[in-house]
């Protein structure tokens, strides 16, 4: 169970911050949610307490997990489907996972492609989704302002 003030990671969305844990009637339904601000974009969700677990709520890593996120960045560009709607459905089960280093790689690769032959309406949609996760969690573990963990991200990745 998490508290108030926990920081969290919130698959697809990034670092937060949960405000409150409420019930509330949805739907028809009493439970118990976590009212969470994400850090990014100062946007408020509600997670039901009882599935936080099982959509991959998980507590805010350490400076050495942004540490791990940023030697991921500084890879090679990872073998991946030349196909953009199979590459895409890739790149989303990764994100989905809630990793931190596996959306560091999703960053990496469709950076790079986009550097290169450019990027579907979608990825590039998803590249601005999981570079914003990204940001959110070196915000939130270094205490850096957006354009500070912005710089870090982009200075990772290798041409």
């Amino acid at each position: 169970m998490f508290n108030v003030g926990d920081k969290i990671i919130y698959p697809m969305h990034g670092a937060g911050v949960i405000q409150s844990v409420d019930e509330k009637m949805i739907l028809g339904e009493r439970k118990n949610y976590y009212s969470v601000t994400i850090i990014g974009n100062q946007m408020d969700i509600l997670i039901p307490v009882d599935k936080a677990e099982s959509v991959g709520m998980r507590p805010i890593g350490g400076h050495s997990d942004v540490e791990a996120i940023l030697t991921a960045l500084g890879g090679e560009l990872d073998p991946m489907d030349n196909n953009w709607s199979k590459r895409y459905q890739d790149n989303l089960s990764l994100l989905k996972s809630g990793d931190s280093v596996n959306t560091a790689r999703v960053v990496k690769n469709l950076m790079i492609l986009d550097r290169g032959k450019g990027l579907s309406g979608g990825e590039k949609k998803m590249l601005h989704s999981a570079k914003g996760f990204l940001i959110s969690e070196i915000m939130a573990v270094d205490n850096k302002t957006k354009e500070e963990a912005e710089i870090a991200v982009d200075a990772a990745i290798r041409d």
